[in-house]
């Protein structure tokens, strides 16, 4: 799963302090880069799935439904934005968080099995509970590598910074692609930041 447009981390500023939660969206359907399972690196693509967020210094969990995804233009540049909706639970309270995000990106070729990536995002997140509610808004930067591992098999690794206002997060991904059958694929991911884990998996459509 590409971990940064998917995957921001969303601070619960104001209601939890150091509880952070990554959760990102996106719907896009237009015409795809070449057969993913021929070895091109697809950047026009949905994903469809869910997160689990474990946070374990402030003894919370939480759930997301997620989509995602991106759209590719031309050979170097991508855009993408999303929207994801969320629940965290922590001992006698309970956080509704949503988050959208839009931003874009370019990605250059390495060699002819490993891609590098840079993006940066406009990110928006709410999160209520019965006290109240808190809106933030902030940026966030990341970059990254995807790579070939065997015929239909991706993995990929990732470095974010994600602000909002009171602080930084910096949290690191690694995740799997496995192509079922062209163009459709499994995703499965894991984001770490400040003692916090956060899985994901998806099915990903290319087009």
């Amino acid at each position: 799963m590409y971990a940064f447009a998917p995957v921001p981390a969303v601070r619960v500023r104001s209601i939890l302090q150091n509880l952070a939660l990554t959760l990102a969206t996106f719907v896009v359907l237009v015409p795809a880069p070449p057969s993913v399972a021929a070895g091109e690196f697809g950047y026009t693509y949905l994903d469809v799935g869910s997160q689990w967020v474990q946070d374990d210094k402030a003894d919370a969990y939480g759930t997301a439904f997620a989509m995602e995804g991106f759209l590719g233009v031309g050979d170097l540049v991508y855009f993408f934005g999303g929207f994801a909706d969320g629940v965290i639970k922590l001992p006698g309270i309970q956080v509704d968080a949503s988050s959208t995000e839009a931003g874009a990106g370019v990605h250059v070729p390495v060699s002819d099995s490993v891609d590098a990536w840079a993006s940066v995002a406009d990110l928006r997140a709410r999160n209520e509970t019965r006290f109240g509610s808190v809106t933030d808004t902030g940026y966030g930067l990341g970059a990254g590598v995807r790579a070939w591992a065997a015929r239909g098999l991706e993995v990929d690794a990732s470095y974010h910074y994600v602000d909002y206002g009171p602080g930084p997060d910096k949290s690191v991904s690694a995740g799997a692609v496995a192509t079922l059958a062209d163009p459709v694929a499994v995703v499965v991911g894991v984001t770490h930041f400040d003692r916090t884990w956060n899985y994901q998996a998806a099915l990903r459509g290319y087009f």
